[in-house]
């Protein structure tokens, strides 16, 4: 019985690395005598560990020399080892061999991979969160922000509740430059998870999402730019110019966008008049006052032929921070002769 065990343990592990048969033979007798050393050296003990301990040290150490001694761990070779190790954790028969296999590779070589496998099979498939917590916190640890992003969903159970950790977490995954933790911030800032709803704050997060090309920080932040419940002043034409970019691909955004253009200013940004649209920014009476969004148009305007060089002079010395709120009168003719001259 024993010795059968010990075959089939290196069986599994010849199963799974990838190796020549010549160097194969060789690592078997060395990893066959690891084993039996560790079997006499544990059977010898006046108080011999348990029998689960000792699979693990003697798991441990095989990891450790067979892997990371020998040097031949590579990231093709460790998506190999998680590949089969996955399919052995939905095999009772070699389930607890999967999962002691899996725990080491995470613990020993700190892989986060592997750690999330067993983190997501203990949460997800199991459903013993207590197991999937030390597994999610050990692939934090490594930096992974899918880990984050679980984990902090965990501490946001009213079992589990810890606001701040999960806040934290979030933070984290956010400053590793990780949408779907910053997606998941903005949307507690909206909703006021955390503290007060900021709404501010969390279209910053969906925006900076947005320009990562990100489908929900699109949507969401077109949806909050278009909102007259969230903000005073609608922007419907930045809106729409963040949606119409993913609207052939992303089911959402094609939507919002045929909403968007029965807006009559969405309407002149489809036609192209970018002049009004500058006055628009700048007036504030049904776009909001933008100072730079006004700019911005004023050079579309200009590149399409609509203004002269200088008419956007004019207008340009009108966009002053200072000036924010006031209504802008339009350039006279003596005024745009005036500023030829000069």
């Amino acid at each position: 019985m024993g010795i059968n065990a010990k075959l089939s343990f290196i069986d599994y592990y010849c199963f799974i690395i990838p190796l020549s048969v010549g160097i194969l033979r060789m690592k078997l007798l060395l990893l066959l005598s690891l084993f039996i050393q560790l079997s006499s050296v544990g059977s010898a003990l006046e108080t011999p560990k348990p029998a689960t301990d000792l699979t693990h040290t003697i798991q441990a150490d095989l990891v450790k020399n067979f892997l990371q001694v020998n040097g031949i761990v590579s990231d093709k070779t460790l998506s190999t080892i998680r590949q089969n190790a996955i399919k052995e954790l939905y095999n009772d028969s070699s389930k607890n061999n999967a999962i002691n296999f899996l725990t080491n590779l995470a613990l020993t070589l700190q892989d986060s991979e592997a750690a999330m496998i067993l983190a997501d099979y203990f949460g997800d498939e199991e459903g013993i969160i207590e197991r999937a917590i030390p597994f999610y916190t050990t692939a934090v640890r490594q930096d992974n922000a899918r880990a984050m992003f679980k984990l902090s969903k965990i501490y946001l159970m009213d079992k589990y509740k810890d606001k701040i950790l999960a806040h934290h977490l979030l933070l984290l995954g956010t400053n590793l430059d990780d949408d779907v933790c910053r997606c998941a911030l903005a949307q507690h800032y909206l909703e006021g998870t955390f503290s007060p709803p900021n709404p501010t704050e969390a279209l910053k997060l969906f925006h900076k999402s947005a320009t990562n090309n990100f489908e929900l920080g699109i949507t969401q932040a077109a949806v909050l730019l278009n909102s007259s419940r969230v903000f005073m002043k609608p922007d419907s034409v930045h809106a729409y110019e963040l949606v119409i970019r993913n609207k052939a691909t992303d089911n959402r955004a094609r939507i919002l966008a045929t909403e968007l253009e029965k807006n009559p200013t969405v309407q002149l940004y489809i036609n192209r008049n970018y002049l009004k649209l500058a006055e628009a920014y700048m007036i504030g009476k049904v776009l909001p006052i933008r100072l730079h969004r006004s700019k911005y148009f004023l050079n579309l305007a200009y590149k399409n032929s609509q203004v002269s060089l200088a008419e956007i002079k004019y207008y340009s010395s009108l966009i002053q921070p200072e000036k924010v709120g006031q209504v802008w009168r339009k350039p006279s003719f003596f005024d745009k002769l005036l500023n030829t001259m000069l």
